[in-house]
């Protein structure tokens, strides 16, 4: 049973690692298509500024939102279950966490690449940052089910 579990554990981080990875070469290369090729940008300036707007607002509502949201499911779950009944429900609300935020940053690249604006990568540094802080260590995943060891 314990085996199960540390197994349940290493393939969430295993599938986290990939997804991380898979962002972070995705920004490079967008970012390189941006260096290579400066024209391709076809935003005018007020959609840039009106795309900009919207991806500040959707980052300070998602964000907290999508950590709210987690955590009230994580309390939702007894703590008498078993553990590997815990980790299953815990997989689940961390999937549905990061897809969405996956999803803002892939977002943020999109509108990165066809306005061209700079300042926009504050936000998907932003949206990396907290994945990377968010990230599901072992204390981590022990800690928020309440598990011993």
């Amino acid at each position: 049973m314990a085996e199960l579990f540390e197994q349940k554990i290493h393939a969430l981080r295993k599938r986290y690692q990939t997804l991380m990875f898979g962002l972070l070469t995705l920004s490079a290369g967008v970012l390189l298509l941006h260096f290579l090729f400066p024209g391709l940008p076809n935003f005018t300036q007020k959609a840039a500024l009106i795309s900009k707007s919207v991806l500040i607002i959707l980052f300070l509502s998602i964000i907290p939102l999508m950590l709210s949201h987690f955590k009230r499911k994580l309390y939702e779950i007894p703590r008498d279950r078993e553990p590997l009944l815990k980790i299953t429900a815990y997989q689940r609300q961390f999937y549905i966490k990061t897809a969405v935020i996956v999803a803002l940053c892939l977002l943020t690249l999109l509108v990165f690449a066809l306005s061209g604006d700079p300042m926009i990568l504050v936000l998907l540094l932003a949206g990396v940052l907290f994945l990377f802080f968010e990230r599901p260590s072992r204390l981590k995943i022990y800690t928020d089910l309440d598990i011993d060891d």
